[in-house]
């Protein structure tokens, strides 16, 4: 049985889109950060983090569902990020933070998985991806440094992924991407990594706000 996991949005589901005249284009932002060398008290400079972008989808709420597509094999020295330029929506892994492959997950509480939905209007998701991780990557180590608990930095992150996400989505011109309502935290468990390593499971979450939106993104877990 393997102990390397892959977490990775698997559809969304739309019960009411924004008020906006045109169809939305929703997309998925996750921070995933492995806290594992802080928990053992390993003297790190910073803990590995990514952010990952799904999406979008060409229209939100017809059909109300939308699905990811599963990854094709990867060339040598071919990211996920590469594929961007073909019109698919690819189901990325949001954990393994290096290469995109699975990785070890071996207590729930030493993964932070950050997500927000957003509705594109003149945004680029190639912007978006390389700004945001900048931005929340220094973000991280700031918070890091000021120390506190799990759940501290936790709260702290959840802060800088909205002040960021409302600054970043500035560069869209002449309207700018929209967040459906604030950052969440995907939230593990130890029956979700056992559910995870005997096959698969799926975990949601469900956003609101932004004209009545209301969207829900399937997460889907499985080992690899």
């Amino acid at each position: 049985m393997s102990n390397n996991i892959q977490i990775a949005v698997k559809s969304i589901h739309c019960d009411d889109d924004t008020d906006e005249a045109t169809d939305d284009e929703p997309f998925v932002v996750v921070f995933a950060v492995d806290i594992t060398p802080l928990a053992a008290g390993v003297p790190v400079t910073l803990p590995k983090a990514a952010v990952t972008v799904t999406g979008p989808w060409s229209e939100g709420d017809d059909p109300p569902d939308h699905g990811t597509v599963k990854l094709p094999p990867l060339s040598a020295g071919q990211t996920e990020n590469s594929l961007d330029a073909i019109p698919v929506v690819w189901r990325k892994h949001c954990w393994g933070l290096v290469n995109g492959e699975g990785a070890p997950i071996e207590d729930p509480d030493n993964v932070i998985l950050l997500v927000s939905l957003l509705e594109r209007d003149d945004g680029s998701n190639s912007d978006w991806r390389g700004s945001f991780e900048a931005a929340m990557t220094g973000d991280l180590a700031a918070a890091v440094n000021n120390g506190g608990s799990r759940s501290d930095l936790v709260a702290t992150l959840k802060d800088r992924f909205n002040a960021n996400v409302n600054t970043v989505r500035k560069i869209g011109f002449p309207n700018r991407d929209d967040q459906i309502g604030l950052s969440k935290e995907l939230r593990l468990d130890n029956d979700d990594l056992k559910a995870a390593r005997k096959g698969t499971t799926t975990k949601s979450l469900r956003f609101q706000g932004d004209g009545g939106a209301d969207y829900t993104v399937n997460f889907e877990l499985t080992s690899s």
